[in-house]
């Protein structure tokens, strides 16, 4: 007889560290596009809320610097991290970057199917058509 050995997957710890700072990440996006942290007020330091959530100081300062490059906090040396005063703004910057992302996606995943420019500008056109109504 031959036994079946089963092989355990190999977890990619890069990939986990990633969700952890997505889950970290999107409430953060929420809590301040919503006004729940209003502009001006302090975020927790990096060490503070690393403690707070028990993860590691690098998690945190990854979620901080996407928070930053998208606009959404300021961090100011030697007084701390706080939400930007523009939220508004960088929201608005954040969207239409998502919105061209998905929309450059969208057209490579046509062009892969064959559909040509001309196709792919008239499935646009009908596609705001029917999102206006």
């Amino acid at each position: 007889m031959s036994e079946t050995i089963s092989q355990t997957p190999k977890i990619n710890p890069r990939m986990i560290v990633s969700v952890i700072i997505y889950l970290l990440y999107t409430p953060l996006v929420l809590f301040i596009s919503s006004g729940q942290l209003v502009p001006d007020s302090r975020l927790p330091s990096v060490r503070e809320l690393a403690g707070q959530l028990l993860v590691s100081l690098i998690t945190v300062r990854r979620s901080y610097a996407d928070l930053e490059a998208a606009g959404l906090i300021v961090r100011r040396q030697g007084y701390g991290t706080f939400v930007a005063k523009d939220v508004e703004v960088a929201s608005r910057k954040r969207t239409l970057a998502e919105g061209r992302r998905l929309v450059a996606e969208a057209v490579v995943q046509a062009k892969q199917l064959g559909l040509t420019e001309p196709e792919i500008r008239k499935i646009v056109g009908e596609s705001l058509a029917r999102a206006g109504e």
